[in-house]
């Protein structure tokens, strides 16, 4: 409507109509262009004249006049000059006028604003460009876009999206999101929709759009389904929008918990998962939500934060429950826990049924007794323990009583037997015998017999005569003392209490007196027993066959001629004269192999030196009767016999005389008879070799380093002082004796640090690296360093010399390194070429840095030398890197960094508490940092609460949307900030802080 009658006022030349329509359709510039025209034609008309006014009447009426006489050039003029650029513009239109007077109309309409009217006369006149910038200037785009695709298709897109701003401008939004589609631009179509509240049609173009414009335009449709509380839409606009943790804040603000785990889950890091759920269960649980928490603290696999929740609320069923599904192996453990506690608070029955569920049921008892609820403490036995166990707590019972309360109490429960029995089992005698003389006498000879059993085992003799005699068992007496080899009590306790044992008792003693020798008193004691047989066998058992016999024929007749015993060869040959007298016969007869053979059966029951004796009869024999073959064999065969004996200089003879001087060195050498064996030795180079090394053999093996040092073995002695960590007199000799040896030097350095270490003094064992003449090989002994440097790095804190130390060990490696040629001095910057060698250095030396600009309150040059420091978490204990990293970060408000670094301290501390040996280092692949992560055997932080301090920092700090909680992507995103240390790089490391140099 204010267009057509835009147009219609122009026609008729009333620019102020025309300005106000202008500025309806908000057409600013023309509307200005429009005032302008009218403020001159007010002008023109109260400056001139009325004859002028009435001229320039006349003029346009005789314009009209011309029009129609068919003067269209004059007419034109006229209009122009009466101000009438539309009248003139028609004409020139109606009649296609050309030439000048076309270039004026339409300069003319253009200084007028009638931008449409100029596009109409230049496409008129053939000049396409420049109508179409006419329509365009006269938001004509209708006829724009229509001239455009004959004469400028180029143009047809952008003319498009420019009528889209001009409808939009208008707030015609529905029409400008068609043309923005026509134009291909899409975001302004989506911004469009978003502004007309299409939120349909707005989320239908996001795929024409690059990921980039299309992301805040997802977020804004998510605000909006949020608002609209049609969440699921929301959702998956949120995560389309790689924003998942909008979605998870938007069910978190719902107290969707679960909703927002499943998002969290399914799109966001572990890590961060479990802090999330971390710090909403603690909320919940600090508004006493405790359901909600604990499937929170399951959902993120934290059991135990769940039990521990229900401890503190004691809701003990709960925690059981928890415990019982989640951690099996401590149920016991926590049944035992509560039973404890609520006996403490005084729930006896509550505390009963934990102690019963961890199988402890003695445990309630034992809190009953206590208590003095011994009705309680027997129903809690019997139920669990049975009969036996209800007795013994009746037993108790009656023994706290005592007396005849006691004795009541059992025999109101029929239990005093049991009662009795029991009593004996424990040694309360004294209540036994209390009890079966208040209420069962008839145990009391049980009892006497029990105790008396007991009194023998504690060696209580003579008590425990009483007992069996009370216990009217006397044997039992008589038997404890034979056993003892008590001959006088045994005799008489049988005399007073039992003779008919005597055959027993008599006969013991005579076997005792036969095993020591005493065979006339056994042979009298077994006559006396009534027993001469046993006295015949024991003569026999030790070969005195003419004792046996005058037993026999005195006390046993009837055996007198028992073959066995007139035999002759059958026992006598028990002595050396034995032996010597029948060989000497066989001799006589000359039969002197039987003879040989005979002195050669000699066995051990002859004493030593007698069977050597009769050995060497034998080697005396052969050497005179035998041929030579024959002697040496019998000999060889006896040297063997007093070899094993022990008789090492009757060995050696024996060798001699047959002429091997080998064996007889042997036996030199064995019997440590130094002397002798140097002249077996003499004479011969390989005896006297062979001698040598069997005797420093012998001195190491006494450990003899003095005598190992005199006979010339230095180095076995050093090696005997090692081996004993004798090292003060090692290194002592080491410089008397100016040894020099580079390799054994580097062996007994590597031994004296090792050891040094192993008892916990790193600091000892660097002073030795550092003051000995040859330290242990780089290449060789790569692992001896390695185990110092982590030593000394991993305990530097707390004490008041770290950095003195420190800048030893790092002086003192380099020292090395020079005298071995490391490479590490020719470019130590370059962490590429690093040795392992190198990375101790290195390690050492930004350790070193740190420690002295934290001396001197340089903090933020020492944090960037412990950001570097995190490239040796392999060396240095990588949860005392990242919690140095952390604490000093946090303490200069560099929380980003702070919790990344603490939230990798507690991963690591969580390792070690639960012992295992690998973490998650998925967001670490993209770094320098060593992998995978070495987890520490023990913690550097040791208090458990301040442990616990950072871990309630960083749950707090994890839902701060200020706090960057990932390192950056790559290198380039690291660049300039702290993190840069931490990535790859070409360039060479600073040696100050470990940072990237780009340029020298």
């Amino acid at each position: 409507m204010w267009k057509r009658l835009e147009q219609v006022a122009l026609e008729k030349d009333d620019f102020q109509v025309a300005e106000r329509c202008a500025a309806s359709l908000c057409d600013v510039a023309k509307a200005r262009s429009l005032h302008r025209h009218h403020e001159r034609q007010i002008n023109t008309k109260h400056n001139t004249n009325k004859e002028n006014f009435i001229q320039t009447n006349q003029a346009f009426k005789v314009a009209a006049q011309r029009a129609q006489a068919g003067d269209y050039n004059t007419a034109v003029d006229l209009y122009l000059a009466s101000g009438m650029p539309g009248k003139a513009s028609a004409l020139v239109l109606d009649h296609r006028l050309v030439g000048s007077q076309l270039d004026r109309v339409a300069k003319a309409l253009t200084t007028a604003g009638l931008h449409e009217k100029a596009g109409s006369l230049f496409e008129m006149a053939g000049q396409y460009r420049i109508a179409l910038e006419e329509y365009v200037r006269g938001h004509e785009y209708k006829k724009a876009v229509e001239l455009a695709r004959t004469h400028a298709p180029e143009r047809v897109v952008s003319l498009h999206e420019d009528w889209g701003d001009s409808l939009l401008e208008q707030n015609f939004i529905d029409m400008a999101i068609n043309h923005y589609i026509e134009a291909g631009a899409s975001a302004k179509a989506i911004e469009a929709a978003l502004m007309a509240r299409q939120w349909s049609k707005a989320e239908s173009m996001l795929d024409g759009v690059s990921e980039n414009e299309r992301i805040p335009f997802m977020l804004r449709l998510a605000r909006h389904y949020e608002d609209t509380e049609e969440f699921p839409a929301a959702e998956r606009l949120y995560v389309d929008a790689n924003a998942a943790n909008e979605a998870v804040d938007m069910y978190s603000r719902l107290n969707e918990w679960e909703e927002a785990h499943r998002v969290a889950k399914s799109y966001m890091e572990p890590r961060q998962v479990r802090l999330l759920g971390l710090g909403r269960a603690q909320r919940l649980e600090e508004d006493s939500r405790f359901l909600e928490a604990e499937k929170m603290y399951l959902a993120v696999d934290e059991p135990d934060l769940a039990i521990n929740m229900f401890k503190k609320n004691r809701d003990f069923s709960a925690m059981i429950r928890l415990v019982e599904h989640y951690r099996p192996e401590l149920l016991k453990e926590t049944h035992q826990f509560l039973g404890q506690q609520l006996e403490a608070e005084g729930d006896l029955s509550g505390a009963e049924r934990h102690f019963c569920e961890a199988g402890e049921w003695l445990s309630a008892v034992n809190m009953y007794r206590t208590n003095e609820m011994w009705p309680e403490a027997m129903q809690v036995a019997k139920l669990h323990g049975g009969a036996d166990a209800s007795k013994r707590v009746a037993y108790a019972w009656a023994l706290s009583l005592g007396g005849e309360a006691g004795a009541k109490v059992l025999a109101k429960q029929n239990l005093v037997e049991p009662a009795i029995d029991y009593a004996v089992e424990s040694g309360a005698f004294d209540h036994a015998f209390e009890l079966a003389h208040s209420a069962c006498v008839a145990k009391l000879p049980e009892i006497h017999l029990k105790f008396a059993l007991y009194l023998e085992d504690e060696e209580r003799y003579e008590e425990a005569e009483i007992e069996f005699i009370k216990a009217e068992k006397p044997r039992e007496a008589i038997d404890m003392y034979l056993h003892q080899h008590n001959w006088l009590r045994a005799t008489a306790v049988m005399t007073q209490h039992d003779p008919s044992a005597a055959p027993d008792v008599f006969s013991a003693q005579a076997k005792a007196c036969a095993e020591n020798g005493q065979m006339t008193q056994a042979e009298e004691l077994y006559v006396k027993a009534g027993r001469p047989e046993l006295a015949l066998k024991a003569y026999k058992d030790i070969g005195q066959m003419a004792e046996a016999r005058r037993v026999a024929q005195r006390h046993l007749p009837h055996l007198a001629n028992d073959e066995e015993l007139l035999s002759p060869s059958s026992g006598d040959l028990q002595s050396k004269s034995a032996y010597l007298v029948t060989g000497r016969k066989l001799e006589q007869n000359q039969d002197y192999r039987g003879a040989i053979e005979l002195y050669l059966s000699a066995n051990s029951s002859l004493q030593g030196n007698d069977l050597i004796d009769v050995w060497n009869a034998a080697v005396l024999l052969a050497e005179n009767k035998l041929p030579r073959d024959q002697s040496v064999q019998i000999i060889s065969d006896v040297a063997k016999r007093v070899l094993k004996l022990g008789c090492f200089d009757r060995a050696i003879e024996l060798y001699t005389t047959l002429g091997d001087t080998e064996s007889a060195l042997s036996c030199a050498i064995q019997a440590r008879y130094w002397e002798r064996a140097a002249e077996i030795a003499a004479g011969s180079t390989e005896l006297a070799s062979r001698l040598d090394a069997a005797k420093r053999m012998a001195l190491r093996q006494a450990e003899d380093a003095d005598g190992l040092m005199e006979h010339g073995a230095e180095t076995a002695a050093y090696d005997l002082l090692a081996q004993r960590r004798e090292w003060d007199k090692l290194w002592h000799l080491i410089a008397q004796k100016s040894f020099s040896d580079p390799v054994k030097l580097q062996e007994f350095c590597k031994a004296h640090i090792e050891c040094l270490i192993a008892d916990d003094e790193a600091c000892a064992a660097l002073r030795i690296l550092s003051e000995k003449p040859v330290a242990p090989s780089i290449v060789r002994h790569i692992g001896l360093y390695r185990k110092l440097v982590r030593k000394l790095l991993g305990g530097y804190v707390h004490k008041e010399n770290d950095y003195n130390v420190i800048a030893d060990l790092r002086a003192t490696l380099l020292e090395i390194a020079q005298k071995q040629d490391d490479p590490i001095l020719t470019n130590p910057s370059e962490e590429s070429q690093f040795s392992a060698f190198g990375r101790l250095v290195m390690a050492t030396h930004y350790t070193s840095l740190y420690l002295n600009c934290l001396q001197n309150g340089l903090k933020d040059l020492s944090l960037k030398i412990a950001v570097s420091i995190l490239r040796f978490s392999d060396i240095i204990p990588a949860d005392k890197a990242f919690y140095k990293v952390g604490i000093l970060a946090r303490d200069l408000n560099e929380t980003s960094l702070a919790f990344i670094s603490l939230n990798r301290y507690i991963d690591i501390a969580e390792a070690i508490d639960d012992q295992i040996d690998t973490i998650d280092d998925a967001d670490l692949q993209h770094t320098s940092l060593p992998l995978p992560t070495v987890i520490p055997i023990e913690h550097f932080v040791a208090d458990e609460n301040d442990r616990e301090a950072v871990r309630d920092w960083v749950l707090a700090s994890c839902v701060d949307n200020k706090i960057d909680q990932q390192l950056p992507e790559s290198a380039k995103a690291a660049n300039g900030t702290l993190y840069q240390a931490l990535f790859p790089t070409e360039y060479p490391s600073c040696l100050v802080t470990g940072f990237p140099v780009a340029s020298w």
